[in-house]
């Protein structure tokens, strides 16, 4: 397991509170995010957990599990998320560890020694993982993409199932704010 710390160099200045990122690579040795002939892949995950920290006015160090598929056929560029713990057993909405460890500066740590979220990219997309390059017609920004994965983690990910019948009992804070176009909650 490779795992790599987000330095805060280049960043905002030290009195401005952060949220740091750090990441476990479980590709196999030589695969995905650990082919040392692609050492471009971790630097641009590392440079967009370091502008995704600099967001924040809370300080707080998130473990991310990253994984790769390498799949160039599927539309699919990459998937993230963490899971939503409820602590007294009950139905309702509730915070991602993500959102808990960040609100609480890092005070509360609802799954202990776990990684606080999961982050699957699609290596065989045309990525541009430069984030100071300009992204070609035919390429997809990486930045950007990790960007938005990564609010998945922050809790913009509902739980709302498509069959009314089949609903989880758990739902994101984000699904308490889901209406029909007549805004009626939707949970």
């Amino acid at each position: 397991i490779g795992i790599a710390l987000v330095a805060t160099a280049g960043c905002p200045s030290p009195a401005r509170a952060i949220v740091t990122f750090a990441f476990n690579y479980l590709d196999p040795a030589g695969q995905g995010f650990n082919d040392p002939s692609h050492p471009e892949y971790k630097a641009a995950l590392v440079a967009a957990g370091q502008t995704m920290g600099s967001f924040f006015a809370h300080t707080a160090t998130v473990t991310i599990n990253v994984t790769s598929t390498n799949n160039p056929q599927i539309s699919t560029l990459a998937s993230a998320g963490s899971g939503l713990v409820s602590l007294n057993g009950s139905n309702g909405f509730f915070r991602t560890v993500v959102q808990a460890k960040v609100i609480s500066n890092g005070a509360t740590d609802l799954n202990g020694a776990d990684a606080d979220g999961q982050l699957n990219v699609n290596l065989g997309a045309p990525f541009q993982y430069n984030p100071n390059a300009a992204v070609g017609a035919n390429q997809v920004d990486f930045q950007a993409t990790m960007l938005h994965e990564f609010t998945h983690a922050f809790g913009f990910i509902s739980y709302i199932a498509q069959n009314p019948n089949n609903q989880p009992s758990l739902y994101s804070i984000f699904d308490s704010f889901m209406s029909d176009s007549a805004g009626n909650p939707l949970v």
